[in-house]
């Protein structure tokens, strides 16, 4: 698979590091957006999004929905990575068109970069 680039929307910064680290461990291109605002900027150039829900500015769904709206977005696979675990949360993402939807306690980093390698390479067949 070549260098494919992942978009990681998420405002806390330690966090954020921490899964950078674990992406290009594995060979990934990684970009960071601290608001939702920002991702929406910088999706279009994204293989895959890594969207957290609690951002400031524009919330996860809504940037979600935009990103589903839009024609140069909407293909990009977006994978949910959030604290939130009730099941009206899993649906509303499902709903809007995520592709997956990690919980961040229950995945580590390396298992985050494993789902994000399956969703491209389901992409790319």
């Amino acid at each position: 698979m070549s260098e494919c680039t992942v978009l990681h929307v998420e405002d806390d910064k330690m966090y954020a590091d921490i899964i950078r680290r674990a992406l290009e461990s594995q060979g990934f291109i990684v970009q960071h957006a601290s608001s939702g605002e920002d991702g929406l900027r910088r999706a279009a150039s994204a293989d895959v999004i890594l969207l957290d829900i609690g951002l400031p500015q524009k919330d996860g769904f809504d940037v979600l929905e935009d990103l589903k709206d839009k024609s140069d977005t909407y293909q990009i696979p977006v994978i949910m990575l959030s604290r939130l675990s009730s099941k009206e949360d899993v649906d509303q993402c499902r709903g809007l068109g995520c592709a997956e939807y990690l919980i961040k306690t229950q995945h580590s980093p390396e298992d985050i970069a494993n789902h994000v390698r399956r969703i491209l390479a389901g992409r790319a067949v």
